[in-house]
């Protein structure tokens, strides 16, 4: 009786120091900062963009020349991995020419520690900027968010008018992707990082285009659809056969599915 004792205060010690991990340690779960690519910043030095915020220097790369609705901008919020640069690549093979790519708070060269309300605060702050100082219209701007950003790109279409959203592999909320991953612990209760898109969704009436990776492990695919359904607006969704997370940007079909 007193082993049995022992034990399940032994296991209550367990899981209570599980839930503090949990807790405290949360940003370096959910975040992964990137160094800026030295190589990139070369090659795309003409287009480097600092923006202060908050006392925080953001650093990233922007083209904004000639806007239009037929040559719109695109605002990109990256995965929680990713470093800005490497998607300028990407975003020319899908035929736009203007964009905007800033590394969140403490990826790159930008200043800070990456928390969700700062990454939000930041992509307002960006997009008014940006919109102002050139004098672009709603309906020549595009959202597109990946993993992470897709949760930061359904925050701006919920708080600004733009013309469309293309999220990608993207989730309903961290949460239900967390308490699916840790069902034995009260993650609803734990997190701070919530991401809750699914919130969101209901209320914002823009066109969006979903992408999804039909084998994705990191976020499964039917947290996804469900965002699809919740959305208010036009929704277009495409299920990659054959994709996970990583690899849906090199399925055959991705680029010219997004491109206009």
């Amino acid at each position: 009786m007193k082993i049995l004792k022992i034990f399940s205060v032994f296991l209550l010690l367990c899981y209570a120091g599980i839930c503090a991990f949990l807790y405290t340690q949360q940003n370096k779960l959910i975040y992964f900062p990137q160094p800026e690519d030295l190589e990139n910043a070369k090659t795309f030095k003409q287009f480097l963009t600092e923006i202060q915020h908050e006392g925080i220097a953001l650093h990233g790369w922007s083209r904004v020349q000639n806007v239009s609705p037929e040559n719109p901008v695109v605002f990109y919020y990256g995965g929680n991995g990713d470093e800005a640069s490497r998607n300028i690549s990407v975003l020319a093979e899908m035929g736009f020419k203007n964009f905007v790519a800033m590394n969140y708070r403490g990826y790159g060269r930008s200043g800070g520690k990456p928390d969700e309300k700062d990454l939000k605060k930041d992509a307002l702050y960006i997009l008014d900027e940006i919109v102002k100082t050139n004098g672009i219209q709603a309906e020549s701007i595009i959202l597109i968010g990946r993993s992470l950003g897709s949760g930061i790109a359904t925050y701006v279409a919920s708080e600004r008018d733009v013309a469309k959203v293309v999220l990608i592999t993207p989730y309903d909320s961290i949460v239900n992707v967390a308490q699916k991953r840790f069902p034995l612990f009260p993650v609803s209760t734990l997190l701070r990082q919530r991401y809750e898109s699914d919130k969101l969704a209901p209320s914002i009436e823009k066109p969006m285009l979903c992408l999804i990776a039909d084998q994705d492990q990191i976020i499964p695919k039917h947290h996804a659809i469900k965002l699809c359904e919740l959305w208010k607006g036009d929704t277009q969704k495409v299920v990659f056969e054959k994709a996970n997370h990583n690899n849906i940007k090199e399925h055959p079909d991705f680029i010219s599915t997004v491109s206009r």
